[in-house]
C-alpha cells in the first residue's frame, strides 16, 4: 500500500504562550496506517520567543521543518508552508490553537480520504479550559455549502480541513498577500469551486483558543475594507469558473461585512474615521440601507444600521 503523507503548515507570529499546546496536539495525533506527517512551522518575523521555540521542536523531532522569515503576514507564511509542504494532504493549523485526539484518524476510511477536500467542526476554548462548540452551520452537499460560505454562515477560514495537494498545485491557488481579513475565505472559496468531491464530517476536532488578540475588535487607525475586496474576489472568481452565486446570496454577506465596519466606525468616535469607512463602504461594496435591512435577521443588526444612517447624516451636517 501507498505511503501518504499529511503536511501541517502552522503560520507562527508572537504566540509563544501557545506554540508548544498546539504543535503537541499534532504530534500526538494517532495516525492512520501508512500514513506520515509533516509539520512545517513558518516564524514570520516573531520578536517573543515563539522562533526559538520552534527551532527546539525541529532539533528534537525529525518530522518538524522550521522557516524563519522577516514578518509578512499571514499568507505570505502560509504560501511559504505550501512551497515546503511534500504531503498529498494539506492541512492548515494557526499557531494558537489545537486538534482534538482522532483529528487524523478521520482519513482512516477510504470513503472519506477519496474526496478533495475533507471538512470537520470546530469548537471554541478559553485559557481556563471551558469549551463549546461554535455551532455554525454545514452541509453535506457542496454547492450547499458553498452557499452558506459565500453568505458567512459557515465556517470561513482555511482551517479545520484536509485537502488534497493537488487543489492547490493543479490550480495554481494561494493566499493573496496583502488581504490581512478574508484571504483564507477567498482561498476556501477556490478550493471549493475547483474540488471535484467533498464531505463533511459532523465533529469538532478543531480547536479555536479564545483570547482577547483573536476575538476582541480593537479600534484601528486606517480603514481596512480587505473582506469587502475578498467578497469582490469571489464574485469575480466565481464569473471566471462560469460557477453560478445568486445576487440574494451576495447582498447576504455584503450585508453582513457592512455591518461589521459601521460598527467599527461607531464604536471608534471619530468623525474622519466614520467618513472614511463610508467612503470604503460605497467603493467597494455599495448597497442601500433598506437592502442592509431587509438581509440582516436580527433586530439589533436592523438596528445598528438605523444608527449608523443616523450617524453618517449627523456627521454630514457638520460638515
Amino acid at each position: 500500500m501507498n505511503k501518504h503523507k499529511i503536511s501541517v503548515i502552522i503560520p507562527i507570529y508572537n504566540c509563544a504562550e501557545w506554540i508548544e499546546e498546539c504543535v503537541n496536539s499534532i504530534l500526538n495525533q494517532k495516525l492512520p496506517d501508512h500514513f506520515d506527517t509533516q509539520v512545517i512551522l513558518i516564524d514570520d518575523g516573531s520578536t517573543d520567543k515563539s522562533g526559538k521555540i520552534c527551532d527546539t521542536f525541529s532539533h528534537e523531532q525529525g518530522n518538524i521543518v522550521v522557516v524563519h522569515q522577516p514578518n509578512a503576514g499571514v499568507s505570505v507564511a502560509r504560501n511559504k508552508g505550501l512551497e515546503v509542504a511534500d504531503g498529498d494532504w494539506i492541512c492548515f493549523v494557526d499557531g494558537d490553537d489545537v486538534l482534538k485526539d482522532g483529528t487524523f484518524m478521520v482519513l482512516e476510511k477510504q470513503e472519506v480520504a477519496e474526496h478533495d477536500i475533507v471538512r470537520y467542526g470546530a469548537y471554541l476554548f478559553d485559557k481556563k479550559g471551558n469549551a463549546s462548540s461554535w455551532g455554525l452551520k454545514f452541509s453535506q452537499d457542496k454547492d450547499e455549502y458553498i452557499q452558506l460560505v459565500v453568505r458567512r454562515s459557515a465556517m470561513l477560514g482555511v482551517c479545520g480541513a484536509f485537502y488534497k495537494r493537488e487543489l492547490f498545485f493543479d490550480n495554481n491557488i494561494r493566499f493573496q498577500q496583502g488581504i490581512r481579513t478574508g484571504e483564507d475565505w477567498m482561498v476556501l472559496f477556490e478550493l471549493l469551486i475547483k474540488a471535484k468531491s467533498f464531505i463533511y464530517i459532523e465533529k469538532d476536532y478543531y480547536g479555536y483558543r479564545v483570547n482577547e488578540s483573536s476575538v476582541t475588535r480593537r479600534l484601528v487607525s486606517a480603514v481596512r475594507p480587505d473582506a469587502l475586496i475578498a467578497l469582490n474576489h469571489i464574485i469575480a472568481y466565481a464569473k471566471t469558473n462560469a460557477y453560478y452565486v445568486s445576487s440574494r446570496d451576495i447582498a447576504i454577506a455584503r450585508s453582513d461585512l457592512r455591518r461589521g465596519m459601521m460598527k467599527e466606525a461607531i464604536l471608534n468616535k471619530d468623525k474622519a474615521f466614520f467618513l472614511d469607512t463610508d467612503e470604503a463602504l460605497k467603493k467597494y461594496a455599495s448597497q442601500s440601507f433598506w437592502a442592509d435591512v431587509f438581509y440582516s435577521k436580527r433586530l439589533k443588526h436592523k438596528m445598528g444600521f438605523f444608527l449608523y444612517w443616523l450617524l453618517d447624516r449627523l456627521y454630514r451636517l457638520k460638515r
